[in-house]
């Protein structure tokens, strides 16, 4: 199927497109935020139209028939153009006739036969659109067939004759009378039955019209072809007669997809047993340069009939196409424009994939602006059959960033009934459109329109490519720009040559590369602009590893660029015509005789918008990373580079190769801890030498070349070197004249400082921290020469070799450890072993060593963490011993290792000691503890009575877990006997505090007697620490004893009076309690929670503007319904914005919300309720409010017992109510407001209100002097109102208003007082002080209020108010005492993503969350309450 033409008209389309995306970019950038999926999800911006329906999905049309859709397209405005068919609503259900359908962007919009011409019906059978084109003068051309012979039979396509029908719409819809007369053409290719035309395509130069589909001869049908004028009549420049048939041996042999390629030529696709792919001239014969004869033909590789449904032909003039084979995969392919398959796409040109079902079919296909395909059609994967996506990448590949495995289907009603997608096309904002036919019920043939959008990135409609050619490292795959300060130098440094033989283990891939020269850079653009694209040029950051210098590397001053005319730029210039032409620049590096090494950044193209065409507004900047290698050196301290080769090596200019100028003297000793990758090399210079050739040692060291290096090493990845001379790097560097002396091993990097001494006999010996010499050097240095060390590095990550802060010369000394047997153990039954220290040289004054253990709780020395030794100039060489002892832990933990340090104690140490690098020694402590688990039973055994009486046992662990225990605790007959809780946590904390479990009986009305039901207590493996998993299950069996009895002849009915005391909660129950948090649904940004009164359902308000039903599953666990009330088109959740608060009527009749909306105004609104559905169309405003900030803004909403309502609003925004608002009773900012929402109209004033009859004052309000109560809340049993105030800067604070001082008019002071602090405003002349205040810290800095419990499953906290912080999201607790103080506890608690969590009342329940502290922390109290005068 096709709307395109030529070049210039896919350009056009693309543009098109390109531009709707860049509308949809902008709308996204100002719209409200929404939660966004993956690619491969359903679209949710593509609305539902039925409730029933998940958003992202559509189903139109009428129940009384067979209803489909077989082709969709894309407007320039976005607006969706649908086509198909309909059933007539005839009595016949098979009869259907033609259906033109207009939707919005976002699927809204019923668009349904809003003109009388968009549904067309002549025969008695079946009229059907195929496909409709967009004309070049926006009038639509619709391709389909019409019956013209009713016969007999029922369905769809059950008809006796049909032909090929063609129809022109005017733009409004209407039938165009200047084609063929009245707006319809049929079009016969022969005298016998069934014309049957499925494609179309619109010539770009001259507008006429090309159909073609098949013409049925006998059983069997040809492929026919057929061009119209634009007046409807045939063209008989196309084949003669304007029409065009052949037999191409398939027995039905059908045309199905038709293009005009960028010459003009008509391409044609379809099916005859194999796909076949055909192309022709413009007067309509075979193009013979395409696959020879005009026809390619291909087998998909099943073996049996292979169905094509859909092409496009890419901007490159490559076509692909799809459909499937009689396996049941479908299949894509991709022809070379000449008609040869493309063998760079899939194998041999086809992709051939599994759906997942048995009957998988692609019927259409769409190719994205980034060149990636997407096909559309459906699967029965799933049982039924599903509407199914698939994208691949330009090369044919599945792309797994869409949908994870390139894969995605809908199932747009339900299970058991069949989705079938015929068609595809890019929406506005990028993602696929899939329009098909969704079946109504679960069985015949009555379908609807169905459409789904999903989620596709497309990337920006303009793209940037930039590619260098120079080397830097050995992977880098000539990809970095690569420079030298000497223009003249054409080859930078490197290590690898032509000739090579690397090794897998000593090769890095930062590794330097030799010769990887080549400044230049190329740019070019992906996609014609209208006018010119500027790319404005500058320096950024090196994107590999370890950049150096980058910061100061600027374009200009280190660096010029230069265009192929040798011209300075600083931007590049495309144009409409040479946009596809890439431009060649070099970079030319400035010297500057600064000592670098090298300098690493990056070129970076950015788009000048200003200066350049739309379409690459959104295109990000690309870059190349750039090395400029330098050539300055001769320095006369620290190091010198070498600059020239040595070891007859290329190693020109290289950064890492230096030498170092402090020489060797006889009584010193080089430490040196040497990088990963590095030779460490020892030059044996003449004075004398090095003086006549001028006296610069980087120089002379160069001219020397491979005799240069008198001795060297290399430290590699491994562990070790024997003998210096193995692996690529190794022969590089030249590991020589060393002997070895012992194992010859050389450390990493972090693992051993090395230690060099020159000997008198002039010999370089090398030794590890044992002291020990492992090497010597074969041939002396005559001690009247110089003996420099120096170093190379391969590989960037090492390119500063061995840097100054890892040598250090010092006078030679050190210590010696040694472990008694060779090794230390002991175990945690307090078993002793012991290890001696000694010096090796003797110090000029005394040396202080210290022995720590790294872990005291598994090993002390000598009783302690730290034992402190003293040796003197005396007593240096005599050993002192030290004392390991093992400690007991009763941690489950296997046998530890504790690294004991030895360090000298540099301050009260002789200096020469002060280097001496610490040494460690590895203590074993063996293990002695075992897991277990222990349930001891209350008075020695567990009965409880089907009266529901209760009984305990205990359980706790016999040693310390490493990480959490869990417990289960089930009952074996849940009818006798019920356990809770069933999960008990135990951590390294408490594991040897015992946990109740109460067992409770269950009354079963069964005269059963006594029973006994068996208790299991089981470590839940997959939770615990391993230790526990093979704890082996207990049990404990419980009596439950009968209570029933035979039914007695007469009935005596007993009234009993029961009386409640309410207790008060003291600090001691607040922190006695044991309490845990429970997740128990998942919500986009929840702010507010209500019961619905009667039901176990909860509604829960989302930020954005949804409200959503939660239904208690038996878990424990809620169901998240879908919406019951969208006002995500009114809200806005800018700044502190959004749905911010809920509450519902007592008799459940009326919900009440506020929000904020894009005019910075809060609203609130009462909304009917039918059970736990909103009847919007009754919904009424009660009050608004402009906000003067888009800041707190409250909105929180409680309703008291009388069913009124208290409001909250914020002071307005700002800080510190610049506006004085909170203190002026003229404005509803700063107050909590109570209203009457029942009437009259709006609300009515409660008698009780305070200010009624103030001329200054609103009659609304009931408490004022409040900076943002976000939440407050009404004690259900006393009636007391809880309010929270968030705080400025300093306090955040609570204040409990008594039922009898609600009706007072209180002013809580602000301003002037945060909290109990004065600001410096005014203080008000009769305020009240905050019942209870506490600091913002970094951690709690935003109070969130929330509610007094009065349920009943944790008796301890009734009458505790339970509250948090928006910034730690740690539930805290807070409660009245008798004595009138107030008892908090901060528990361990804390909500994931606390944003905006609140709290609720339910069935007596906290939100049912259960509440677990390890301790609690006082918040500071001011007393309560108080009136400051």
């Amino acid at each position: 199927m096709s709307m395109s033409g030529n070049a210039a008209a896919r350009y056009t389309r693309r543009a098109v497109t390109a531009l709707m995306l860049v509308l949809a970019t902008l709308l996204v950038a100002t719209a409200p935020a929404q939660a966004q999926t993956a690619d491969g999800d359903l679209d949710t911006s593509f609305l539902s139209g039925d409730p029933a329906i998940a958003d992202g999905k559509r189903i139109y049309g009428r129940t009384e028939g067979n209803d489909g859709l077989n082709h969709v397209f894309t407007q320039p405005n976005g607006d969706l153009v649908l086509s198909g068919f309909d059933n007539n609503n005839l009595s016949n259900s098979g009869s259907v006739r033609w259906a033109h359908i207009e939707i919005n962007s976002s699927g809204g919009g019923t668009g349904l036969f809003s003109n009388p011409d968009d549904r067309l019906f002549w025969s008695p059978r079946t009229d059907v659109i195929e496909e409709t084109l967009l004309m070049n003068d926006g009038r639509y051309a619709q391709v389909g067939i019409a019956g013209t012979d009713p016969g007999s039979g029922g369905k769809e396509r059950h008809y006796n004759d049909y032909d090929c029908t063609v129809v022109v719409r005017k733009v409004d819809g209407s039938l165009d009378s200047s084609f063929s007369g009245d707006g319809k053409k049929f079009v016969t290719f022969s005298t016998g039955k069934h014309d049957d035309c499925n494609a179309g395509a619109i010539q770009p130069s001259d507008g006429k019209i090309v159909v073609g589909g098949w013409v049925g001869v006998g059983n069997s049908g040809d492929a026919a072809l057929a061009r119209l004028n634009i007046d409807g009549t045939l063209d008989t420049s196309f084949n003669g007669d304007g029409k065009w048939t052949t037999d191409l041996g398939g027995g039905w042999d059908a045309i199905r997809a038709i293009e005009i390629d960028a010459n003009g030529k008509i391409v044609v696709a379809g099916s005859a047993v194999d796909f076949f792919v055909a192309r022709f001239t413009s007067s309509g014969n075979l193009d013979t340069s395409f696959s020879g004869d005009g026809i390619h033909t291909f087998d998909l590789g099943a073996g049996n009939t292979d169905n094509l449904w859909g092409m496009k032909i890419q901007d490159d003039g490559k076509i692909v196409v799809t459909g499937y084979n009689g396996s049941g995969n479908v299949g894509v392919a991709r022809l070379n424009a000449d008609g040869t398959m493309d063998s760079s796409f899939g194998s041999g040109g086809i992709t051939i994939t599994d759906l997942g079902g048995s009957d998988d079919q692609a019927r259409d296909l769409v190719i994205a602006l980034d060149g990636k395909i997407i096909i559309g059609g459906f699967t029965n994967a799933n049982g039924d059959y599903d509407f199914a996506a698939a994208r691949y990448t330009t090369s044919g590949a599945l792309d797994t960033g869409f949908s994870s495995d390139g894969i995605s289907t809908v199932d747009v009603r339900d299970t058991n009934r069949d989705d079938k997608a015929f068609s595809i096309a890019i929406a506005g904002n990028g993602s696929v459109v899939l329009a098909g036919k969704s079946r109504f019920g679960t069985g015949g043939t009555r379908h609807e329109w169905a459409v789904a959008q999903i989620l596709s990135s497309t990337g920006p409609p303009g793209s940037i490519a930039m590619a260098a050619f120079g080397k830097f490292h050995k992977d880098d795959q000539d990809t970095v720009i690569a420079t030298h300060e000497n223009p003249a130098v054409t080859a930078v440094p490197g290590g690898y040559q032509a000739g090579n033989t690397l090794s897998s283990g000593t090769e890095d891939a930062q590794d330097y590369v030799v010769n990887g020269t080549d400044r230049t850079f190329t740019l070019v653009l992906g996609a014609q602009p209208a006018s010119n694209v500027v790319l404005d040029f500058s320096v950024g950051a090196w994107s590999g590893n370890d950049a150096s210098r980058a910061a100061s590397t600027t374009l200009g001053t280190d660096l010029v660029i230069k265009n192929s005319a040798g011209s300075t730029v600083t931007a590049a210039t495309f144009t409409t015509s040479n946009w596809d032409s890439a431009q060649t620049f070099t970079v030319v590096p400035v010297q500057d005789s600064v000592i670098e090494g090298f300098e690493n950044a990056s070129i970076v193209a950015t788009v000048n918008q200003a200066s350049s065409d739309n379409l690459y507004d959104s295109v990000s900047a690309v870059s190349m990373d750039v090395v400029i290698w330098d050539d300055d050196h001769n320095v006369t301290s620290g190091f010198d580079h070498v600059a020239g080769a040595v070891d007859g090596l290329t190693l020109k200019g290289f950064p890492s190769e230096v030498v170092y100028l402090d020489y060797i003297e006889q009584d010193e000793e080089y430490l040196i801890d040497p990088n990963t990758g590095v030779a460490v090399r020892w030059y044996c210079i003449d004075p004398a030498a090095l003086t006549a050739s001028g006296g610069d040692v980087g120089d002379h060291i160069r001219s020397l070349g491979e005799a240069g290096v008198w001795a060297s090493q290399v430290w590699t990845s491994g562990s070790h070197d024997n003998n210096g001379n193995t692996g690529f790097w190794r022969a590089q560097f030249a590991g020589k004249n060393w002997t070895s002396l012992d194992s010859f091993n050389f450390p990493t990097h972090t693992d051993a400082v090395q230690t060099y001494v020159w000997g008198s006999d002039g010999k370089l010996r090398w030794n590890d921290e044992s002291g020990t010499p492992s090497a010597e050097t074969s041939t002396a240095c005559p001690l009247d020469d110089r003996l420099y060390f120096g170093s190379a590095a391969r590989n960037e990550n090492d390119k500063e070799t061995v840097s100054t802060s890892q040598i250090t010369i010092r006078a030679i000394a050190g210590i010696t450890v040694a472990a008694s047997d060779g090794s230390t153990v002991v175990s945690e039954s307090g078993s002793t072993d012991t290890f001696t220290v000694v010096l090796n040289a003797q110090p000029g004054s005394n040396v202080v060593i210290n022995v720590s253990s790294g872990d005291t709780g598994e090993a002390q020395v000598n009783g302690t963490s730290v034992k402190e030794l003293t040796f003197t100039n005396a007593n240096w060489d005599t050993a002192q011993e030290v004392v390991v002892t093992g400690i007991d832990d009763d941690i489950i933990d296997g046998n530890q290792t504790t690294t004991l340090t030895v360090f000298v104690v540099d301050g009260s140490s002789d200096d020469a000691y002060d280097s001496v690098a610490n040494l460690a020694l590895d203590v074993t402590t063996t293990d002695d503890d075992s897991a277990g688990v222990t349930v001891v039973a209350t008075d020695g055994s567990t009965v409880v009575s089907e009266t529901g009486s209760t009984d305990t046992f205990t359980v706790v662990l016999n040693t310390q877990p490493g990480t959490d225990v869990d417990i289960n605790v089930t009952s074996g007959d849940t009818g006798e006997a019920t356990v809770e809780p069933t999960l008990l946590t135990f951590t390294s904390s408490n594991w040897n505090i015992a946990q109740d479990v109460i067992v409770t009986g269950i009354d079963d009305d069964i005269i059963d007697g006594d029973q006994t039901t068996t208790l299991t207590v089981s470590v839940v493996d997959g939770s615990s620490d391993d230790a526990y998993d093979s704890v082996a299950d207990l049990t404990l069996d419980a009596t439950t004893t009968d209570d029933d009895t035979p039914a007695p002849t007469t009935t005596t009915t007993t009234t009993t009076t029961t009386t409640t005391t309410t207790l008060l909660p003291d600090q001691a129950m607040l922190d006695s309690l044991a309490i845990v948090l429970t997740p128990v649904a998942t919500l986009d940004a929840p702010l507010a929670l209500v019961a619905v009164p009667g039901t176990d359902v909860l509604l829960a308000a989302e930020r954005p503007g949804l409200v959503r039903t939660l239904t208690p599953r038996s878990d424990t666990t809620f169901l998240v319904g879908d919406p019951v009330l969208d006002l995500t088109h009114l809200v806005d959740v800018r700044g502190e914005g959004g749905l911010l608060g809920m509450a519902i009527s007592p008799d459940g009749e009326q919900l009440y919300v506020s929000f904020t909306d894009h005019d910075l105004t809060s609203h609130v609104l009462a909304v009917p309720l039918d059970g736990i559905e909103a009847d919007v169309d009754r919904l009424r405003t009660l009050l608004t409010l402009e906000q003067p900030y888009r800041n707190h803004n409250g909105g929180h909403l409680v309703v008291d017992p009388e069913g009124r309502l208290l409001i909250g609003f914020g002071d307005g925004g700002a800080r510190e109510d610049p506006h004085d608002n909170s203190q002026d009773l003229g404005t509803r900012l700063g107050t909590i407001l109570r209203i009457d929402p029942r009437g009259p109209d709006p609300y009515g004033i409660p008698a009780e209100n305070p200010f009624i009859g103030d001329p200054d004052a609103l009659d609304e309000i009931l408490v004022w002097g409040l900076r943002n109560p976000w939440r407050f809340a009404l004690d259900p049993a006393t009636g007391d109102l809880w309010i929270a105030d968030v705080g400025q800067d300093a306090i955040e604070e609570v204040t409990r208003i008594p039922a009898a001082d609600i009706d007072l008019g209180i002013n809580l002071g602000w301003p002037a007082l945060e909290g109990d602090l004065l600001t410096g405003r005014p203080e008000p002349d009769e305020h009240r002080l905050p019942d209870l205040t506490y600091e913002r810290t970094n951690e709690a800095c935003s109070i969130i209020g929330g509610v007094v419990y009065r349920g009943g499953v944790i008796p301890g906290l009734a009458g505790a108010y339970v509250f948090g912080d928006f910034c730690d999201g740690r539930i805290r607790l807070a409660a009245i005492q008798s004595d009138g103080s107030v008892a908090t506890r901060l528990t361990d608690l804390v909500v994931p993503r606390h944003e905006g969590y609140h709290f609720v009342s339910y069935k007596g329940n906290a939100s049912r969350h259960k509440i677990v502290s390890q301790g609690f922390q006082k918040a500071r109290i001011s007393n309560a309450p108080q009136i400051r005068k």
